[in-house]
């Protein structure tokens, strides 16, 4: 019965059949665990993630960031609710985890509406399409660290994005950088350039090898991607500080609960140390001050 699928995620009941289960056979399989009935007329293998399994059962395929994320592009906020692409004429949408109750509109999943230029697949979009969908989805410096994501895991190329983009896309399209090491390193990387700070990404220094981000030639910024950590320095990047430093540089980490959920605080103490740092002066001091003062904390 598996065979029956081969690079298929989905089936309707017409084409198991034309497959050569018989109706009985397919209600058994579905007793038995080894098909899931996703919605009326709609099957799957039990292994397919449950994110499509959602996004088939509303009525749509599974799409923007929540294909991205499946795929194992850097999404700053995974959705807890899928994102599905919808028929412009799509209808009778069901609740994501029960099929007989109809899809109330506070569930929290969000619905893209429309045709797209493509089919993509039976169940999912294509990269290209949820790349193209999460420009419009996302603020700009998280569209920024997902295409520049998306771009660099070589799912997709800048060439088929600029390809009919839209002058919004053209601007998300343009900051992509192709030297980030992680989405943190966009994420921190665009904001200190619209601050209008020089910043170079994967800098190499002898002895250090390459630094995440150097601002203004003198902050060497490091990010560090886990998610749930003690926030201890491990020895090695100890001693990597220590050399950064003794190259005349002010070291800085940040992990990813800083960046992701506290960039003001970030920018702010990257601000400080380039205004503390005798060797920074003329625009770069200027620039620096000007994101101190922005990112201070609001008094209400």
């Amino acid at each position: 019965m598996l065979s029956v699928f081969e690079n298929r995620t989905t089936l309707r009941t017409r084409e198991l059949v034309a497959a050569g289960m018989t109706r009985s056979q397919i209600a058994w399989a579905v007793g038995a665990g080894r098909l899931v009935r996703i919605r009326i007329g709609h099957f799957c293998l039990p292994e397919l993630d449950v994110a499509t399994q959602q996004a088939v059962r509303i009525g749509g395929r599974l799409a923007c960031v929540s294909e991205l994320a499946r795929r194992g592009v850097w999404v700053t906020h995974p959705p807890r609710q899928p994102h599905v692409h919808l028929a412009a004429n799509a209808s009778r949408l069901r609740d994501p985890r029960v099929m007989t109750r109809r899809l109330d509109p506070r569930s929290g999943c969000v619905l893209h509406w429309g045709d797209i230029g493509e089919r993509g697949g039976d169940s999912r979009v294509s990269v290209l399409a949820a790349a193209r969908q999460s420009m419009a989805c996302l603020d700009l410096h998280d569209a920024v660290a997902t295409v520049e994501s998306s771009v660099q895991n070589g799912l997709i190329s800048l060439d088929a994005l600029r390809a009919g983009a839209t002058a919004a896309e053209l601007a998300v399209i343009a900051r992509v950088d192709g030297r980030a090491g992680s989405g943190l390193e966009t994420l921190v990387r665009e904001a200190l350039r619209d601050a209008g700070l020089r910043v170079e990404p994967q800098f190499r220094v002898a002895g250090v090898g390459d630094l995440d981000l150097l601002v203004e030639g003198v902050v060497a910024v490091e990010a560090d991607g886990r998610r749930f950590h003690g926030g201890a320095v491990a020895p090695a990047d100890r001693r990597r500080d220590a050399v950064v430093s003794s190259l005349g540089m002010t070291p800085l980490r940040f992990d990813y609960a800083q960046i992701v959920y506290d960039r003001s605080s970030v920018l702010r103490a990257i601000a400080g140390a380039l205004l503390a740092h005798r060797h920074l002066h003329g625009s770069g001091r200027r620039r620096a001050r000007r994101l101190l003062w922005a990112s201070a904390p609001q008094v209400s």
